[in-house]
């Protein structure tokens, strides 16, 4: 297998671990946990969910980088069809792996 197709799925599962996960724990803990939580809304406290933990710049810089690397049409015919089916279900196994590591890192 080749190395981009291996890496469009690292890049595809990380993006879903930032966007699903990372991003709405950012949002959480800058609106805080306490008693006194403040809850905040609209375009500026998204804003300043992006900025906390550097998930806005993280999802961006990934993204680009997917942009870059494309769909992986330039591959083989045999392995991007291969590729093609499997692709979502080594997506879900990294993205269940990552989880499975931040849990633990939290949890520690």
């Amino acid at each position: 297998m080749a190395l981009r197709p291996v890496l469009l799925i690292l890049i595809d599962a990380l993006l879903l671990v930032a966007v699903l996960f990372v991003a709405p724990f950012a949002w959480i803990l800058r609106d805080g946990l306490c008693p006194d939580a403040v809850a905040t809304h609209g375009v500026n406290a998204v804003a300043k969910a992006f900025t906390t933990f550097g998930v806005g710049p993280a999802i961006l810089l990934l993204s680009i980088i997917r942009v870059l690397l494309g769909d992986g049409k330039g591959s083989p015919r045999q392995e991007r069809r291969f590729v093609g089916v499997i692709r979502p279900v080594l997506v879900a196994i990294v993205v269940s792996m990552l989880t499975v590591v931040c849990v633990g890192l939290l949890m520690d």
